[in-house]
């Protein structure tokens, strides 16, 4: 029998741990605590059940136990030190926390038998090579009348969310809370924005307060919060949907696997948005395991544990190459390594891949930011200003990102009347209501610009308005930065 969960596979006819570096030779005792953990998943096992299922009913220490999972942790956690598969519960037990599949040898083999003695017939033989000439054929018609379009952009409405996570005190559901909303963001295009999590804002009465403090920035905000947890059953995740003054709506869903019940809250989330999000099997490809282990290195990236996030972008691309997403936040965790020739490698592979545009246009924002880092300036016009030709004909809102990072590039070449040209075209088309964040990096930047331009009266405009602005999207750097530009300009 074999049982495979993320990118692992346990023999328990061989006691070997299977993963794509090759086997390892458990010993007996970690090979029968995992054994143990593989066929009872997402249970709190207490110390008397291990006693019984690994130790045969023998009397050992607490510390003798420890020890052993500790061992196993060795073979299959990313961190040890941090463990996120097997969790220890205090008091209770441990739990084994991914989903299992179970492999049957038997019945493998048994099919594996059946389709040689099919192929030894001549006549299987013949018929094998005139099907595969047929499907060439097939493929290569096919192939030479379809178009490749590019999927469409989300329109400005749906990426009007703020995603709002619930907290819990099991450290085992963190990752779950911390992925969820960067999930649905990635899907909606809006990627590292339009979202907060209850662990930030605290008591409830602070959560009452920034939600009413959003509207009062943007009515038409839609907040959803999000609460994903595993149970005994798979997995079952909460939505609720609220504008201001209206009444909140909200749905539960479950099912064996996080796909199950990401599949069925996108279907939801998009008629509450009134949109057509993308299919979530192209978007998230693969099955059960590889959305785990990618939704774990999204909750790594998240709390900038990048080492361990690349490590799971890494087994999830090595599972399934064509998972864009993960290959683009790859790509932007190396970049915050400074591992810019592996993020380059990436971007490479998504420029040559049909994409969704908003994964091109933030593929070009990281390729861009890299070349800047790097003094490759006059690339990094070139790279922006073609793609903002190419979509031309995009949502303003999808592009405005672009031309604030091709203002840095017009800096640095000393062009600094193109750079304040893009910043006019993001702050006449962006406002605190739609994009808070974006908005007052740009009055910011300005007023940086200004400064060096000698135009101390519009510097200092654009400095008080950015200081103004700055608390209503709760960006504690940004209004610091603010205060010491003013101070510049002042002195």
């Amino acid at each position: 029998m074999k049982y495979r969960f993320l990118h692992l596979t346990l023999d328990t006819k061989t006691s070997e741990l299977n993963n794509s570096n090759g086997n390892t030779l458990l010993q007996q005792k970690p090979f029968l605590l995992l054994q143990c953990l593989v066929k009872n998943p997402q249970q709190i096992l207490s110390k008397d059940f291990l006693l019984k299922e690994v130790w045969n009913d023998r009397f050992v220490s607490d510390n003798t136990i420890a020890q052993t999972v500790g061992q196993l942790r060795q073979h299959i956690e990313v961190d040890s030190k941090n463990p996120e598969i097997i969790i220890t519960h205090r008091g209770r037990g441990i739990s084994f926390t991914p989903a299992v599949e179970i492999i049957k040898d038997h019945l493998i083999n048994a099919k594996i038998e059946s389709i040689k003695q099919y192929a030894k017939s001549p006549t299987t033989v013949w018929l094998s090579i005139l099907l595969v000439v047929l499907g060439a054929v097939a493929l290569w018609w096919y192939m030479s009348t379809q178009k490749t379009e590019p999927l469409p952009i989300i329109n400005q409405a749906a990426s009007n969310v703020l995603f709002l996570s619930a907290q819990h005190a099991d450290a085992s559901e963190t990752w779950l809370q911390n992925s969820v909303s960067e999930v649905f963001l990635g899907m909606l295009g809006q990627q590292y924005r339009g979202k907060v999590s209850a662990e930030q804002l605290g008591l409830e009465a602070n959560v009452s307060d920034y939600l009413h403090t959003q509207w009062n920035i943007n009515p038409n905000l839609n907040v959803v919060t999000t609460d994903l947890v595993k149970n005994e059953f798979g997995y079952s995740l909460a939505l609720g949907f609220t504008r201001e003054n209206q009444i909140s709506q909200s749905q539960r869903f479950t099912g064996s696997s996080v796909n199950d019940v990401l599949l069925a809250a996108s279907d939801w989330l998009g008629e509450e948005l009134n949109t057509d999000l993308p299919e979530l099997s192209t978007y998230l490809p693969g099955g059960p395991t590889v959305v785990e282990l990618y939704m774990r290195g999204v909750a790594a990236e998240n709390d900038s544990e990048y080492e361990k996030a690349s490590q799971y972008f890494e087994l999830v691309l090595t599972e399934r190459p064509d998972f864009h997403l993960a290959r683009l936040q790859l790509a932007g965790v190396k970049k915050h390594q400074g591992k810019f020739d592996a993020a380059f490698v990436h971007l490479d592979t998504l420029e040559n891949t049909a994409l969704y545009p908003q994964i091109e246009l933030q593929a070009v924002v990281i390729r861009g930011y890299i070349y800047d880092v790097q003094g490759r300036f006059d690339e990094a016009q070139t790279l922006f200003e073609q793609t903002l030709d190419k979509y031309a004909q995009a949502p303003t809102h999808q592009l405005n990102p672009l031309r604030f990072e091709l203002s840095y590039i017009f800096t640095n070449l000393n062009q600094l009347d193109q750079a304040l040209n893009q910043l006019d075209q993001v702050e006449q088309t962006t406002t605190l209501a739609s994009d808070p964040l974006l908005y007052v990096d740009t009055l910011q930047k300005k007023a940086s610009i200004y400064q060096s331009m000698g135009r101390t009266s519009e510097a200092l405009n654009y400095a008080e308005q950015s200081l103004n602005t700055y608390p209503y999207p709760c960006d504690l750097l940004g209004l610091a930065k603010s205060h010491c530009l003013r101070a510049r300009i002042y002195s």
